[in-house]
């Protein structure tokens, strides 16, 4: 079905390319449904977000009732994450829900040019739920994925360990069985560049249930198979969390969380023992789709950004706008910001299909090169941003500040959910050259 042109959220004057084409073009990809979703997307983060974005991103914090009120609009309200979550457990499955939907979402979330707000109210409930309301038991779903899902308890994901979070199935954060209760595990380990890891009431934390001796010399497939997820309440003895003073996502509450001697119930075993590394594997697409739509629209917004900017600053007796070489910039992040959203959409379009009609593999490996192409994007129109406002772009307040956040927001976007290096490598394997 071809779009309309228009929607009650756009404005006639609207900057050039400020939005995804279809937006104001025609497309084979959207319908009626993804306008009126996205409008009520926008309209939230317009009034609810938006407007507090500079205050708690500076004071590196945000109200904890916010967390309650973006769940009900997403989950009870739209019903964003209910095509993977039962919803016997809370929400409501939209009607109309597609992998084009789930792009405007987080191509919405990102115009509030703050990854770390993004991060903590809605991503880490992706990554830090879904292992468990996909794969958890009816015990865990029913007693602890009710309040995560309203927002009364929060929840992280808990993967990445000082030694590297590339390497999953190197991790050493170990749990075994307690010799005095084998209905209990005992967890010992540390985690690093923990997402909401300061909120959080539960981790969704990779283990290894296998052996851990001469893990350097074993293969990784061999390590892959000693893998399991535990759910570990934070309130237990033995679990400590640190605030990690990071780069940017300053109000992330992203931690270094330990635990020592942790004494976890066999109960909170999601899913199979030593079926981890299938359960981290298949959160990782979602992840990085997520991230890679969000990179595009903080490019985005570094373009809008600067077009406004180069029309308002003179030089040389003319708008900054009419000199070439600024021209030329923007016409280059204009470039590679649609090219990479056109990558993204049929990235969407396969992810649409049923099972069996699109190679997994060959999904994974666009779905990791869609995140390089996006940070990527990202870093570049940041870095162009930046030059032309010159001075003003190394300001934390003021005109830039949304540039400057961005700027500083870039190392975590391609790093995190799996680094270019990793992404490039695994997109080449799975080409099988």
């Amino acid at each position: 079905m071809t779009s309309k042109k228009h929607t009650p959220s756009l404005k006639k004057d609207m900057v050039a390319y400020s939005e995804p084409y279809f937006a104001y073009q025609p497309s084979p990809f959207y319908n009626q449904s993804h306008f009126e979703f996205r409008d009520k997307v926008r309209n939230f983060i317009d009034k609810e977000l938006i407007p507090h974005v500079d205050k708690w991103d500076e004071s590196e914090t945000f109200p904890v009732s916010l967390h309650q009120k973006a769940l009900r609009f997403v989950f009870y309200e739209n019903g964003v994450y209910c095509p993977q979550f039962e919803t016997k457990y809370g929400g409501q499955r939209p009607p109309k829900w597609d992998y084009f939907h789930f792009l405007i979402f987080h191509d919405e979330l990102a115009r509030t040019a703050c990854g770390g707000l993004v991060a903590s109210l809605f991503l880490a409930l992706q990554i830090g739920a879904s292992p468990l309301m996909m794969f958890g038991s009816e015990y865990l779903k029913d007693k602890i994925g009710r309040d995560i899902l309203s927002g009364k308890k929060l929840i992280a994901l808990a993967v990445s360990e000082p030694s590297g979070g590339s390497d999953v199935s190197r991790i050493k954060t170990t749990a075994v069985v307690d010799p005095s209760d084998p209905d209990y595990f005992i967890v010992n380990g540390e985690k690093y560049f923990i997402t909401n890891g300061m909120r959080a009431d539960y981790f969704t934390t990779a283990v290894r249930t296998g052996s851990t001796k001469k893990q350097e010399k074993e293969s990784s497939g061999a390590l892959q198979q000693e893998l399991s997820m535990l759910l570990i309440p934070k309130a237990v003895e033995g679990v400590f969390c640190q605030q990690l003073k990071t780069q940017g996502w300053w109000c992330s509450s992203t931690a270094h969380v330990v635990l020592r001697n942790v004494r976890v119930h066999k109960k909170f075993l999601i899913g199979e023992l030593n079926k981890g590394w299938e359960y981290i594997m298949k959160n990782f697409n979602h992840e990085r789709f997520a991230m890679s739509v969000e990179s595009n629209r903080y490019a985005r917004v570094c373009l809008e950004e600067s077009i406004k900017y180069a029309k308002e600053r003179h030089t040389f007796g003319k708008p900054l706008i009419n000199h070439q070489v600024i021209r030329h910039k923007l016409s280059e992040m204009i470039r590679v910001i649609e090219s990479t959203h056109a990558l993204l959409e049929q990235i969407a379009y396969l992810s649409n299909q049923q099972p069996g009609v699109v190679d997994e593999k060959h999904l994974a490996g666009l779905v990791a090169l869609g995140k390089v192409q996006s940070t990527k994007t990202m870093e570049f129109c940041a870095r162009e941003a930046a030059q032309i406002f010159g001075g003003r772009g190394f300001m934390r307040t003021g005109r830039a500040g949304k540039v400057e956040r961005i700027y500083r927001e870039v190392r975590v976007n391609a790093i995190g959910g799996g680094s270019e290096e990793i992404l490039l490598n695994l997109a080449a394997n799975q080409a099988k050259f």
